[in-house]
């Protein structure tokens, strides 16, 4: 009996610790077991407040709407969205991935036409290749796999850091050039990324992906938006919140 309740003792001391610690975020949290009713307003990229009534309103965007209450960033580092995390492994303490955990399954990634079947990870993993040492994309992998991807990680990729440029030095006068110059002989476009992020969106972290209450959240919807490009829409698709007309692929 008293090792019991020693026991006991230690794990509400436990639970009073956690407690006080979450206590301290800026968010709101209700401490209770039941669940809670989100009677809310949407809200889209911009963080604009969406007119349901509007005939070309933006899709609701999860980061906005849902991390109005709850500590998006933080989720983002969890376990289903942090592998492509580049910050020091607090494992190694080498300058890789997050903490790559036990090994899992890969992704496999095939091709019909050439009978390949690579089996690929961007964690750490014994027996994997990483997508990015492949030549493989973050766009490409979410148009691969994006139906079982809940969005986050390469859905939602970190923006390039924008690069200082040095001053420029004043420039000579360019020579002119003959009247019969050769067109031929201009400078000519180089290879864009054929990543279309622009126009798709990101696939943000869809928090109704595993929070749904019923099992009205449609993943064949979402994967069909993602196979038309229309990645910031899907979780809009998924709940039926609204109809979505046009496809991102198509333009």
């Amino acid at each position: 009996m008293f090792w019991r309740a020693l026991g006991v003792s230690l794990l509400l001391t436990v639970v009073c610790l956690s407690t006080s610690a979450f206590a301290a975020s800026r968010f709101a949290q209700t401490h209770s077991r039941s669940d809670y009713v989100h009677w809310i307003d949407l809200y889209d990229t911009d963080g604009r407040k969406i007119d349901p009534t509007a005939p070309n309103a933006k899709p609701y965007s999860p980061k906005k709407t849902c991390g109005r209450c709850h500590d998006y960033d933080a989720i983002a580092c969890g376990y289903h969205f942090n592998a492509l995390d580049k910050n020091v492994n607090p494992v190694t303490a080498l300058d890789k991935n997050v903490d790559p955990g036990r090994p899992g399954e890969p992704w496999i990634w095939t091709d019909t036409r050439s009978a390949t079947q690579i089996p690929m990870s961007y964690r750490d993993w014994k027996g994997v290749h990483n997508p990015e040492k492949l030549g493989i994309t973050p766009w490409e992998f979410v148009l691969k796999f994006g139906r079982h991807l809940p969005g986050g990680g390469p859905g939602a990729p970190p923006e390039p850091e924008p690069v200082e440029e040095a001053p420029a030095e004043p420039a000579e006068d360019p020579p002119a050039e003959p009247a019969d110059a050769d067109a031929s002989d201009a400078e000519q476009p180089t290879d864009e990324d054929p990543s279309r992020w622009h126009l798709s969106g990101q696939l943000e972290i869809d928090c109704m992906f595993c929070h749904s209450n019923d099992d009205a959240y449609d993943r064949e919807a979402w994967w069909d938006q993602i196979q038309e490009e229309n990645f910031a829409w899907a979780p809009t698709a998924a709940l039926a919140l609204g109809k979505i007309d046009g496809e991102v692929s198509r333009l």
